[in-house]
């Protein structure tokens, strides 16, 4: 982040007014975005069993809740990658939808539908390389989640 050139506050955050100098999505491809991915990818420190957690209270609380029509946990997911030789390899399509997106989903199925057998999960694939402006390629999920 530092070689963006931003102005920082006493605490060491850069200024807002920095930031949206540039459109939100070159930031994910920033290194301590793809390290931060990474980390939820692979389960360090727990996070993904906290982020499973999170939807399980989230659904125990508003599975009473008429208005709730369903649960989205992530919005575009994005892969993340340790070397250019790992992102080689795993840039194909449907890898990250199989091998990062498809457990996560099951875990977070399993703790919204025990709350309520009428819950709805929606889902989507990551955002590269599954799709490009005007393309679609094939997913990695063999079944939604649950089945």
């Amino acid at each position: 982040m530092k070689d963006y050139g931003f102005k920082y506050d006493k605490n060491g955050d850069p200024f807002i007014e920095d930031c949206q100098k540039n459109s939100f999505f070159i930031y994910y491809t920033s290194p301590e975005a793809l390290t931060l991915f990474r980390a939820f990818w692979n389960n360090n420190f727990g996070i993904q069993d906290k982020y499973v957690a999170f939807w399980d209270k989230v659904a125990e609380r508003l599975s009473p809740n008429k208005y709730v029509i369903g649960f989205d946990p992530f919005n575009e997911p994005m892969p993340s990658w340790t070397s250019v030789m790992d992102a080689l390899y795993t840039a194909t399509f449907g890898h990250f939808d199989a091998t990062d997106l498809t457990p996560i989903y099951s875990r977070i199925y399993e703790a919204i539908k025990k709350h309520d057998d009428n819950n709805i999960m929606y889902f989507e694939p990551g955002q590269f390389p599954d799709e490009a402006p005007g393309m679609v390629f094939d997913l990695g999920f063999k079944t939604p989640p649950g089945g």
